[in-house]
């Protein structure tokens, strides 16, 4: 504990350790000689009190007592017994020469007997107490076996199960020689059974207690730390149960073993309780006799499963003076684990004693100031509604209500290839390989890199959640309010002036066109602006159908005009053909001077030019969003998009240094006319305008397109005003289209007034928010990275490789090229000098946009319903009808922020596969969130457990999730959902990271999970006790369908036959008993297999594990050589969840056995 504990030890106000025997190397005060073996500080006082048996558990309420005293508000109290240690002692001789020498063994009973403590009470062995119990009360030799052998079986299930390896300390125990022993299991449980425990021989002539119905003797020590709740908060500590009050009862010492009756019956009086209150029972079974015989005097089962859940002492051994600390911190351990309310640990003490403790479980309060918890509300029976998590879950859901999936994946590619090639390519390179020369070769090909690796980091970003918002909605989820803000605003900033220039584009481009036909020639340029702002304008606020297949035919011209470039080329090149006398090839490299001919600064410098070129990459994020698919798309569409890039640019510049020397390339005139110009292609020019036409228009529909669903993401959040998240009919968000284009007739403007500066002050305003984006979506990927490895998320399969290093160092390369641009005197200085008016403009707005941001945030918390928030009408129906802040209202005071949001209305019993994905979809995104601790999901009761368990198999190590809800309404006479929500909040805070049910005062585990009433609040089941595994299953349910097929007896297959012949690719049964069914069920079952269909055996029986007991006529063994699985212990709709994960995530029938457990 001094080791791995996080706390100040210097505050410890005592350590308390109990210890019964004190006679060998503990006889010093052990409490304070074990402190200072441990490195606590010498200021740190102990002390060791003797109950014997009962010293551990006196020890913790001992310390308690101090505590309420108002002594102290930290300490540390246990128990320690080494009893093979333990020595023979002499008494000292009565004379100078006794004879009368005598030896003890210090290890158990009594020694130095008094006469008159003998002669009044005997001084009976402690076997022989456990006799004298057993006779006293009838306990028989069986029910003592059966005892003993049930403490052993369930020692060996928690060993095997790593429960008790949650409470043990290994042990290092060096040797003369070899390797250290290292202890860290229990060692004296032992493989036993009816049979060998008959065998053994009673202890006394007659009698029934014997050395395999008794505790065993061992060593142990344990120790816990008591605070109150202030201090638990000022060291970081996390209760896990609070002591409700300790009893001591008298009884004769011959029956020492019954103690334990009298001390539990006198504490349940004065708390109020009685033994049906507690959830988890921890009895020292010194002996079977006395653990039975207190049992029975509490009107206790002999095989209630609440009594020591992991085996007892006859299992793990009594150390004397530490059983009892030991038993009180297990009891509170289990609690935590089964989410059970409250506990009673007791246990008999020699010369006739009793002594017990209550513990109550504790959901960790909240914390001023700490994290937040998102809530998603989920569906409730008779609810309007679902719900998100937080202010971000409620912008993610609310950003792509609304959008019609229907982009296709050939248009997704366009969008992304066609956003890229564009002036950079058809008209910027013939400059700058008169710059450069060919060292623009290898310009392109770093920035190609760079922005290959944005789009892998967008790609990952993309696949953990797509999203029209792109960046704006992920620099949202990673990085709060602040940086969406000003992202999203300055990438509106890039496309709008890339707009700008755009149609300033069009308007110098279609003044080419005034030679060739007459009647342009009285077309001012500002008119062509405008022309082209309408018609592109106009087939934007279309549908996002025409727009992403207008972008396909405007990227298509563009790539046959590059490929037809690239073979006509190469033919060039291969055939060695003489262009304008000049043979091409690699010798006009070599022979103008080299890859540098005017050295490496041309080159460099050029970077911040060059980099512009891929600008529009991004775009493929946005329509992410709109894609039908998006998670099986877009890897294909990143991949394939990175490559024909590199193809297309770095191809293209590559064979224009093949083909032409450097110096016959020029700024203002597009390279490709350059090159069909000189072998003669008459109408070239004509040809590559059209092309370049088509790419500025297409440049522009794509600007037109992005920046209305960057603005309805930033609208949706608060960002932007409330009217730029309108959308029409056609799910296309006009008014945000319409303020770009609003902004772009500043274009036109330019044209009228300063038509031959438009262009060069659009593009470079353009340039810094095209930073701003890619330096985000780095940043976003970087955080994600960031999380995966805390465990708090998990990235998708599809990453950014390299990780953290491939971003740190593509961040270090946009900031190389902002100061490039600052040396580019002097448009590039002012561009960059242009931030000292933008940054003080983002930081205004951000504080006149942020009570707004608050407002959404605040309205969101106050959305709830269903029953929890329900109340009667006059017909007597419950309706919901309180809000979230009046639910709120009714929970004791929360040092706590909370943020929730609706999801699509639907009740409960109607929810379908694809609705459970949509809330466990709404979990992921909050859990992404690195400021919200939590998820608590309102959902309602009919189909929670199976929603419980999909969040589970998706999120399940990302962070603490806690489900619940309600039975009876608001203003019933039993209203539990406030109980309930408060519990959940309490525990999402707790921890650890999982996903658990809150509900009746106990928190459940998931596996196996299953309602067992509808009239009482403490609803849900388990099927079997215990915390178990859930597997791993990420993927996304599809459309697969999976029913539901209820048995009867005597079934035929008409049902099972009918869901196959409806192509279900997964059926559960719903079988009978432990998973039988008829005949021709099993028939049934076989052809299924031999189709491929799983088929998973269930029962309608709510409790145990399923076996296939039967055989002949279809039971269980019949349904099994059928190809049939095993549900184990999970009940029909958590095995239809799983079936259906596992057939989403592409696991073979053959395999999904193994997950079943």
């Amino acid at each position: 504990m001094a080791r791995h504990a996080n706390l100040d030890w210097q505050a410890v106000g005592d350590v308390v350790y109990g210890c019964a025997n004190q006679a060998g190397e503990d006889n010093r005060n052990v409490a304070r000689m074990s402190l200072l073996l441990a490195g606590l500080p010498l200021e740190v006082t102990g002390t060791t009190i003797n109950r014997l048996c009962g010293s551990g558990m006196d020890a913790v309420l001992t310390a308690a007592r101090q505590i309420a005293a108002g002594e102290a508000d930290l300490m540390i109290a246990g128990g320690v017994e080494s009893m093979s240690r333990a020595p023979f002692v002499l008494p000292k001789a009565e004379t100078a020469f006794s004879r009368n020498a005598e030896i003890h063994d210090t290890t158990i009973g009594w020694r130095f007997v008094n006469p008159a403590m003998k002669k009044q009470y005997g001084v009976d062995s402690m076997p022989q107490t456990g006799q004298n119990v057993a006779d006293d009360y009838g306990i028989s030799r069986e029910a003592q076996d059966a005892m003993a052998l049930a403490s052993q079986a369930k020692a060996a299930a928690a060993i095997a199960n790593g429960r008790l390896a949650q409470e043990i300390t290994p042990v290092t125990i060096p040797q003369r020689k070899g390797e250290p022993v290292v202890v860290d299991t229990d060692e004296h449980p032992r493989a036993t059974t009816p049979e060998a425990l008959a065998k053994l021989k009673p202890l006394f002539e007659g009698g029934s207690v014997t050395a395999g119905n008794a505790s065993g003797v061992n060593d142990g020590a344990a120790a816990l730390i008591l605070a109150t709740e202030a201090a638990a908060k000022r060291h970081g500590l996390t209760p896990i149960a609070r002591i409700l009050g300790g009893a001591t009862a008298g009884v004769a010492p011959r029956i020492m073993g019954i103690g334990p009756a009298p001390a539990s019956q006198k504490l349940m009086d004065r708390l109020g309780l009685t033994a049906a209150d507690f959830d988890v029972i921890e009895l020292n079974e010194a002996f079977a006799a006395q653990g039975l015989a207190t049992l029975r005097q509490l009107g206790i089962a002999d095989d209630d499963p609440r009594v020591n859940p992991n085996g007892g002492a006859i299992a793990l051994g009594h150390p004397l003076g530490m059983s009892g600390a030991r038993i009180t911190g297990t009891a509170a351990l289990e609690l935590a684990r089964t989410g059970g309310k409250r506990s009673l640990s007791t246990m008999c003490i020699g010369v006739g004693q009793g002594i017990a403790v209550a513990l109550e479980r504790v959901l960790a309060a909240c914390g001023r100031g700490g994290p937040r918890a998102g809530i998603v509300k989920g569906t409730e029976i008779i609810l309007q509604h679902h719900h998100s998590t937080s202010a971000e879950g409620h912008v993610f859901a609310a950003e792509e209500a609304g959008f019609h999936k229907e982009l296709k994946p050939r248009q997704i590619q366009m969008i992304a290839i066609g956003g890229a090639i564009g002036t950079g390519l058809f008209l910027g390179a013939g400059g700058r390989l008169a710059v450069a020369g060919p060292s623009l070769v290898l310009v392109y090909a770093l920035c190609g890199f760079f922005g290959f690796l944005v789009l892998r980091a967008l790609g990952e970003l993309i696949m953990h959640r797509p999203s029209s918002g792109s960046f704006v909605s992920y620099a949202r989820e990673f990085y709060g309010e602040k940086l969406a803000f000003a992202a999203g605003w300055m990438y509106w900033i890039n496309w709008a002036m890339t707009s700008v220039a755009d149609v300033t584009a069009v308007a110098v481009y279609m003044n080419f066109f005034k030679a060739y036909v007459p009647w342009l020639a009285g077309v001012d340029q500002w008119m062509f602006a405008l022309g082209a702002l309408v018609v592109v304008l106009a087939m934007n606020m279309l549908s996002v159908k025409v727009f992403g297949e207008l972008e396909f035919w405007f990227s298509l011209i563009k790539v046959l005009a590059l490929v037809g470039f690239l073979l006509v080329g190469i033919w060039f090149v291969a055939t060695g053909t003489p262009i304008a006398g000049h043979t091409p090839g690699i010798h006009l490299i070599s022979e103008g001077g080299g890859l540098f001919p005017h050295g490496i600064l041309p080159a460099l410098v050029l970077t911040q030019g060059v980099v512009f070129a891929y600008a529009s990459i991004e775009l493929i994020g946005t329509a992410a969003g709109e894609t039908e698919d998006p998670r099986k798309v877009m890897p294909r569409a990143i991949r394939t998009v990175v490559l024909r890039l590199v193809v297309f640019y770095v191809g293209s510049v590559l064979l224009l240094s093949l083909l032409l020397p450097y110096t016959a390339y020029k700024a203002g005139e597009s390279p490709f006319v350059t090159f069909f110009g000189a072998i003669g292609v008459e109408g070239a020019d004509i040809v590559m305008n059209l092309v370049v036409l088509t790419a500025v228009l297409s440049s522009l529909n794509a600007g037109l397109y992005s920046t209305g669903r960057i603005l309805h993401s930033m609208a949706i959040s608060g960002s932007a005003p409330a009217a730029l998240a309108r959308m029409n009919k056609a799910g296309v968000p006009y008014m945000g289209i319409g303020v770009t284009a609003a902004v772009t007739v500043l274009g036109v403007v330019l044209n009228a007034f300063m038509p031959s500066d438009a262009f060069e002050i659009a593009i470079n305003v353009a340039a810094l928010g095209l930073i701003c984006a890619w330096g985000t979506i780095v940043l976003c990927q970087l955080k994600l990275w960031h999380l995966s490895r805390q465990g708090l998320i998990q990235r998708p399969e599809f990453r950014m490789f390299g990780a953290p290093f491939t971003g740190i160092l593509t961040l270090a390369f946009l900031l190389g090229v902002v100061v490039l641009m600052a040396f580019d005197y002097p448009v590039g200085t002012w561009t960059v000098a242009s931030l000292l008016v933008i940054v003080p403009a983002l930081i205004l707005g951000w504080h006149l946009a942020r009570g707004r941001i608050a407002a959404i945030a605040a309205a969101s918390e106050a959305a709830t319903g269903g029953t929890i928030a329900s109340r009667k009408d006059a017909s007597g129906a419950a309706q919901p009808v309180l809000r979230g802040q009046d639910l709120l209202d009714l929970l004791p005071p929360l040092d706590l922020r909370l943020r929730a949001v609706e999801l699509p209305a639907k009740d409960s019993s109607a929810l379908t596969l694809a609705d459970m994905q949509a809330i466990s979809d709404a979990v992921g995104a909050a859990l992404a969130d690195p400021a919200v601790a939590g998820v608590v999901v309102l959902h309602g009761t009919d189909a929670m457990e199976e929603t419980a368990l999909l969040i589970a198999l998706q999120h399940g190590a990302r962070g603490p999730v806690v489900l619940t809800g309600a039975q009876f309404s608001a203003d019933s006479d039993r209203p539990d959902g406030p109980g309930n929500l408060a519990d959940a909040l309490r525990a999402v805070l707790a921890g650890p990271a999982g996903v658990r049910l809150a509900f009746g005062g106990r928190l459940l585990p998931v596996w196996g999970l299953y309602k067992a009433a509808s009239d009482r609040a403490d609803a849900f089941r388990l099927a079997v006790p215990g915390d178990h595994p859930v597997p791993h299953l990420p993927a996304s349910l599809g459309p697969q369908r999976v029913d539901l097929v209820a048995i009867h007896p005597g079934a035929d297959a008409l049902h099972l036959d009918a869901s196959l012949a409806a192509g279900a690719q997964g059926i559960v049964l719903v079988a009978l008993g432990s998973g039988n069914a008829s005949a021709p069920v099993a028939e049934a079952v076989a052809r299924a297999h031999a189709a491929g269909v799983p088929v998973v055996v269930s029962s309608r029986v709510p409790e145990g594990v399923l076996t296939p007991a039967y055989g002949g006529g279809g039971g269980g063994h019949d349904l099994m050589r059928a190809g049939a699985i095993h549900a184990r212990i999970l009940r029909p709709g958590q095995a239809r969840i799983l079936l259906a994960a596992l057939i989403a995530n592409g696991v073979p029938p053959d395999r999904m056995a193994a997950h079943f457990g």
